[in-house]
């Protein structure tokens, strides 16, 4: 009897691609001397995919990060998918945050890392530091 293969829906194989994305932009990050403080931190004016910090003397560096993927070519590449709409959301979701936590002395940044396949089939990380910056209304 042949096995039959299960056959995902379309929305639910992208979100599949988005989770790994999501892991694989996490391990480059710790591998990079970051350490993991949240992921998919979710609040009702936005969500941040990855929130991570980098102890770089004598500073703290917390990085507030935006992961886009995209599994065939696009004309577009994915960070352009990051609009002004979308910052907005994330930069409130990161002043929850920080408001959370005890507004913690150190310096904050948004960046964006994208993941595109190659010829091969094999993602590729691109990582944009300070990628976009709040307004001025924030007080940043």
């Amino acid at each position: 009897m042949p096995k039959e293969k299960l056959k995902l829906s379309p929305n639910h194989a992208n979100t599949r691609f988005a989770k790994c994305s999501e892991n694989l932009v996490a391990y480059y990050l710790t591998q990079n001397g970051w350490h993991i403080l949240a992921r998919n931190y979710r609040r009702r004016s936005g969500e941040i995919d990855i929130i991570a910090s980098k102890n770089d003397s004598p500073l703290t560096l917390i990085a507030f990060i935006e992961v886009k993927s995209r599994r065939s070519p696009s004309k577009l590449p994915p960070q352009c998918a990051v609009t002004k709409r979308k910052q907005s959301k994330i930069i409130h979701a990161a002043l929850a945050w920080i408001s959370k936590q005890g507004a913690p002395q150190a310096v904050y940044r948004f960046d964006i890392a994208t993941i595109t396949k190659t010829r091969n089939n094999v993602p590729r990380i691109h990582y944009f530091p300070t990628a976009f910056y709040p307004r001025q209304e924030f007080g940043w």
